[in-house]
């Protein structure tokens, strides 16, 4: 919070020293030497977009999406990955899934994620051979075929799934429980990606969000806590026994 305060008074004062704005650049054709950047943007005001940023001259184009789909991106942007040769952006709370080609920014489809007239709110995104696995609020794990570019199954697992990430052939996903507190869940669900069938939880601590995966395949989960008396603490599972095996002792609110 603290570098985000600083870099918004940094970009005032740069901004109001201006006397003349340069014209925004227009979303390259072809994407290279640049970055792709998802901003979430205000709940329930519909202004998630993407902002393009050229590195060689520092450009950067923050209407990249509409000028590439002739189209808003949707409320609260969530999470942008990049698989194979597609880029994929969840949007939570608008319940779509965005696929874009990667090498030109043009969109290939949208997924709806309703399911019986009521929005799956999705989350996170990760992925495992042919298959996207998307976290949604509902308590399921949407199974998306990259190729067909549709969701082919639906994988029940604990409440309000947060973070998830691929280890040893299994998905592990945080059930926060967000939407019960604070009466939160503090599990990660073992997913057998070979049977799509989840096969165990694991308790790592309340209301736990990020997940991430090392180099070496341990598991990383960071559980929040109740933002007061219980602290976040991040935790490391082991992908072989399935175990929680060790709780570092300092705060951790965020992992990359």
């Amino acid at each position: 919070m603290i570098i985000r305060l600083v870099f918004i008074s940094v970009l005032a004062v740069t901004l109001w020293g201006c006397k003349k704005k340069n014209p925004e650049p227009e979303a390259p054709t072809t994407l290279s030497h640049g970055l792709l950047v998802l901003n979430e943007g205000l709940f329930n005001h519909n202004n998630s977009s993407l902002s393009w940023i050229n590195i060689n001259d520092h450009g950067v184009s923050n209407s990249f999406f509409e000028e590439k789909t002739n189209r808003g991106l949707g409320d609260t942007g969530n999470d942008l990955e990049r698989y194979g040769g597609k880029i994929y952006v969840v949007v939570n709370v608008s319940s779509t899934i965005e696929i874009l080609d990667a090498a030109t920014g043009n969109s290939l489809q949208q997924i709806s994620m309703i399911h019986n007239g009521t929005p799956k709110q999705p989350r996170s995104i990760a992925f495992y051979g042919s298959k996207a696995y998307v976290s949604c609020y509902d308590g399921y794990v949407d199974v998306i075929d990259t190729l067909s570019m549709s969701v082919t199954q639906r994988i029940a697992v604990g409440s309000n799934p947060e973070g998830l990430a691929v280890s040893n052939g299994k998905l592990y996903v945080a059930n926060s429980g967000g939407l019960n507190y604070p009466n939160v869940d503090s599990t990660v669900s073992v997913v057998n990606l070979s049977t799509h069938q989840e096969i165990q939880r694991i308790t790592v601590g309340n209301n736990p969000g990020g997940v991430c995966v090392d180099s070496e395949g341990d598991v990383y989960v960071i559980s929040r806590g109740n933002y007061s008396s219980i602290p976040s603490r991040m935790h490391r599972i082991n992908p072989v026994t399935d175990t929680k095996e060790f709780t570092f002792s300092f705060d951790a609110g965020g992992m990359t």
